[in-house]
């Protein structure tokens, strides 16, 4: 640890649900809090599944750039009636270093929870050979997001455009909601396209990593490529209104042979808006 952990409030109510820090602790540049929610109001709305989804927060530290977020859901204890997060929180310079923490203050914001969310992870083993030997493609205005270390990013590109499939090349069914519909190798990268089929599910989201034949993850949580000019994430709208994000691996067409799918995916769920808050400052030891 860097630093010592100095509570100043470790929990929150707000709409019946409480939110609690069980423990912290700082190394490297980065605060790590495990949090846990519990349902006061008796009405066990938990136990069908929670998600921080992009409703969360933490203010900057002095000096501070960039701030970086992860978090990962732990599930829910049965015995404690209470759902675990991890959150991990980094904040970078102008050069990405991460700042040292001494005697810095943060306030962890939800303002939403997502609540009964169907969950889906699929393990897959595509037929790779019947891939497109050159897959159809075209340049489109996108939202383009860099992974790098485990941290997301939105990123700019030439007149707001990135290289994307063209729908349709290949694919399947993957988990409620959405489908494969297309992949292929492209200059950056190989592609795996991935399309909500509801368009009014704003919640609804998964990710994909794959893993060769050696036991080599690629995109766990989205590993952003080394190749200059590639992305990890393209995500664009198509003239009826239906999602699609292009997934981007630094993978190649040796490696993907033996190699399975993975994912993780949530759809349904309504969202419960209310304002949790827990602060603490950090110190010397």
């Amino acid at each position: 640890m860097a630093g010592a952990v100095r509570p100043i409030q470790l929990t929150s109510t707000s709409q019946g649900i409480t939110l609690t820090v069980q423990y912290a602790s700082v190394e490297k540049g980065s605060l790590t809090a495990y949090l846990t929610l519990e349902d006061t109001s008796g009405l066990n709305r938990l136990s069908q599944g929670v998600d921080f989804y992009h409703s969360y927060h933490a203010d900057k530290p002095d000096e501070t750039q960039e701030t970086f977020y992860q978090y990962q859901s732990l599930g829910y204890d049965e015995a404690t009636h209470t759902h675990g997060f991890l959150v991990t929180i980094t904040p970078s310079d102008a050069s990405r270093k991460p700042l040292y923490l001494q005697e810095q203050q943060f306030t962890l914001c939800v303002d939403q929870l997502l609540l009964a969310q169907t969950i889906s992870e699929p393990v897959l083993w595509p037929d790779w050979n019947s891939l497109p030997s050159q897959p159809a493609a075209e340049f489109r205005r996108c939202h383009v997001w860099s992974y790098v270390d485990n941290y997301c990013k939105s990123i700019r590109t030439a007149d707001d455009e990135a290289l994307v499939l063209l729908p349709g090349n290949w694919g399947f069914p993957v988990a409620e909601g959405f489908t494969v519909t297309a992949a292929g190798f492209l200059d950056n990268g190989f592609h795996v396209q991935l399309r909500q089929n509801r368009k009014d599910a704003e919640h609804d989201h998964g990710n994909l990593k794959l893993t060769d034949a050696r036991g080599n993850v690629y995109g766990d949580r989205l590993e952003c490529s080394h190749r200059e000019g590639s992305f990890c994430a393209v995500t664009f709208r198509d003239d009826y209104g239906y999602e699609y994000t292009d997934y981007i691996f630094d993978i190649t067409p040796d490696e993907l042979q033996g190699a399975s799918w993975s994912g993780d995916f949530r759809s349904g769920g309504f969202l419960l808006d209310g304002a949790w808050e827990v602060t603490f400052s950090f110190e010397e030891k």
